[in-house]
């Protein structure tokens, strides 16, 4: 009898409807991922008007958050944060603005009775109360800044501590012995517990917390450090250290005061960490001879960062001085039977910046007279080009000016101001072809351009006739990078063109769209581009250009390649004690200190381990075997062994001894990690208490 056969359709019909789902599901989460962060029927009470590299917002009735860029609305009950090396500057309707340092979080409140308030979870804030006051909480803690004052507000997540320093103006916070007021120029350090500590402190009244300095020329320059003290009981003096890092483990300059009151460094462009603290009376001077080391001042010092940005002025690049543009347009009746003026031209504006600000913004400027007064355009413009179709016939003058947003020091650099022609040519006058014909060619009549069509006087690039292809650029770049080489600095990647580019930026992203914030953005970048430092997977470049007569000579794709995974090191070889050895008072007797004449179980144990090729430091752990948490935890060190002196906190059993690979790098940070290598012994000693012999020789008697 034949078998009768199940139909499929039911098995379809139920994967059909699961495939729907899930996809239903997958656009939903797409649009609330990427739903536009402002909120319809709400109010805004302030605005990003600064950011700097990476920082977010997220609602307080949402769990996801967003990426904010200036101009970003900030509502109530929001949480602000910044990354590593950011930082963001907050302009409330109030008059107040806000800077938040990098690592830092902040949630806004504000009523119409109470006014604006702040919880600050962490990190530093500096706070410029211009017209109104504010209130800040930090662990229960209170800070009342008063109108027309500016502060700087600290977070320790270790100790709990919350550091108030008062530039101008006054504050106050609640303590544990009541309201306490500090006044410009004074500091104070309130305990979790709210309680007052007491110690010498130094205030920087400038640059401030999170300042960037702008600075016309690519060289070292001078930059004052303005300080006022609380707490100095006589002798004490002013120290303060700048570095290449947070950590302070690349001190590049140590300068002291012994007036308390102002010091001067020199700085090349670029970011440096500073702090400031006092030096009790009777400490050696660094002037001295003294070196400082990492770690060395004390952790309530003041801090901040630094950037010196190369800012010279924008580069106009078209239209240039004398420029003459036509276009053709159409030639309407007024009313009153007079010819008006044609059809608006569309006019693109092209500028270049070789600051080493990335962020930049900038402001242009276009009128009728040298002055620039009235402009017909004035616009803030993210990019370098802006295209206009307001201007009409006559003569026009242009200006780009940089905008740094705020927590900037020093003049905005602008660049000079050039003047430009629009002409309207006549429909009988078409713009001769691009290149003459050929002898006995007839030549091409050219279509009549579209009202407002522009050309560039003496170029012939009329839309009846096409201009020669540009050579795009080309991009040159390894299918691989080694993981170490891009964290050393070691790797380039080169691009060429055989057009001059007018224009260009470099861009590298994660992202084979370029969406999102670019991991580098470089402006007219050099040939050879050194990476910066890249996790493991694949990345994507490109050069965005223009040759000098606006023509986009950009590569068609961008390349790509991949950064390898960092190798792991060799795991080290056991030389003593043997791995699954037994370790009792003969071996540790046998294994002794030379010259030790303690008793056990002080003697201790000498664990030996070969070293690794590649390799310039080790870490070594004593753990209980089954546990996860080490007993002992030694390194980075570079040498090879670790004499374990102290036993008397182990129990005879089965323990495991553990050793890893490093490569450290000069300033301390981990650069590679090796396999690590276990090894197990088990310890049988007498206990405290019990005779030990000298010589375990041969024992007659009970």
């Amino acid at each position: 009898m034949m078998k009768k056969k199940r139909s499929g359709l039911p098995d379809l019909l139920v994967g059909s409807i699961c495939l729907s789902g899930a996809l239903l599901m997958g656009y939903l989460f797409w649009k609330d991922i990427n739903r536009t962060l402002v909120k319809i029927s709400e109010v805004p009470v302030g605005s990003i008007t600064y950011k700097h590299n990476g920082a977010q917002r997220r609602f307080q009735e949402r769990l996801i958050w967003g990426v904010v860029q200036r101009g970003s609305p900030v509502y109530k009950g929001d949480l602000i944060r910044t990354a590593d090396l950011s930082d963001a500057v907050i302009s409330f309707g109030t008059g107040v603005e806000i800077g938040l340092s990098e690592n830092s979080l902040i949630q806004v409140f504000y009523d119409t009775v109470a006014g604006l308030r702040l919880e600050l979870s962490g990190g530093n804030i500096a706070v410029d109360a211009k017209d109104t006051g504010l209130v800040v909480s930090s662990g229960g803690r209170k800070v009342s800044v008063s109108a027309g004052s500016s502060a700087s507000l600290d977070s320790d997540s270790e100790s709990g501590s919350l550091s108030i320093k008062v530039a101008e103006g006054s504050a106050s916070v609640s303590t544990a012995a009541g309201l306490q007021e500090i006044g410009a120029g004074a500091a104070l350090i309130v305990a979790e517990d709210g309680q007052v500590e007491k110690k010498a402190q130094v205030t920087v009244i400038s640059p401030q917390a999170n300042q960037r300095i702008l600075s016309r020329e690519n060289v070292p320059g001078e930059v004052t450090f303005a300080f006022k003290t609380t707490g100095f009981t006589g002798g004490e003096k002013i120290r303060l250290d700048l570095a290449e890092d947070r950590r302070f483990s690349r001190i590049i300059q140590t300068l002291e005061d012994p007036s308390n009151t102002a010091l001067t460094a020199r700085l090349a462009p670029g970011t440096w960490w500073w702090r400031a603290y006092a030096v009790p009376a009777g400490q050696g001077s660094v002037l001295s001879g003294n070196s400082p080391q990492s770690g060395a001042a004390p952790p309530d010092a003041a801090r901040g960062r630094l950037s010196v940005v190369y800012a010279p002025a924008p580069e106009l690049r078209f239209p240039a001085e004398g420029e003459r543009l036509s276009y053709r347009g159409a030639a309407p009746e007024t009313p009153g039977g007079k010819e008006a003026r044609g059809a608006a031209p569309s006019v693109r504006f092209r500028w270049s910046s070789r600051s080493n600000d990335g962020d930049s913004v900038y402001f242009l400027q276009v009128a009728d007279n040298r002055e620039l007064l009235n402009p017909a355009i004035a616009e803030t413009v993210e990019g370098f080009s802006f295209t206009s179709s307001s201007l009409t016939e006559g003569t026009w003058y242009w200006r780009v000016s940089s905008l740094y947003g705020d927590g900037k020091q020093g003049a905005v650099p602008a660049s000079g101001t050039a003047s430009f022609s629009i002409t309207r040519l006549h429909e009988s006058s078409p713009p001769l072809p691009e290149e003459p014909p050929a002898a006995g060619a007839v030549p091409a009549i050219a279509a009549p351009a579209p009202a407002g069509s522009v050309y560039r006087d003496g170029t012939g690039d009329s839309p009846g006739f096409q201009p020669k292809n540009p050579g795009r650029i080309t991009l040159d770049s390894p299918a691989s990078f080694s993981g170490l080489d891009v964290l050393r600095r070691n790797a380039r990647v080169r691009w060429s063109s055989s057009e001059v580019a007018g224009s260009a930026r470099f861009i590298l992203s994660s992202d084979s769209n370029f969406r999102g914030v670019p991991a580098a953005s470089i402006n007219d970048p050099p040939n050879s581009i050194l990476l910066p430092r890249l996790a493991e997977g694949t990345w994507y470049w490109t050069v965005r250009a223009e040759n000098s007569a606006g023509l986009d000579i950009s590569p068609e794709t961008p390349a790509r390649f991949r950064v390898l995974p960092i190798p792991l090191l060799d795991r080290p070889a056991p030389a003593a004690p043997p791995a699954d050895s037994q370790i009792d008072i003969d071996y540790i007797l046998r294994n002794r200190e030379p010259g030790y004449s303690g008793e056990f179980p002080s003697g201790g144990i000498l664990f030996r381990w070969n070293s690794v090729a590649g390799a310039n430091a080790y870490t070594f752990g004593l753990l209980r075997e089954g546990s996860a948490e080490p007993l002992v935890r030694s390194g980075p060190s570079p040498e090879t062994s670790y004499r374990l002196k102290e036993m008397s906190f182990l129990e005879n059993g089965v323990y495991v001894w553990r050793v890893e690979a490093l490569f450290v790098a000069a300033n301390g940070d981990v650069e590679q990690h090796g396999e690590a290598g276990e090894f197990r012994f088990t310890l049988s000693v007498p206990r405290p208490g019990q005779p030990i012999p000298d010589d375990p020789g041969i024992l007659y008697g009970f």
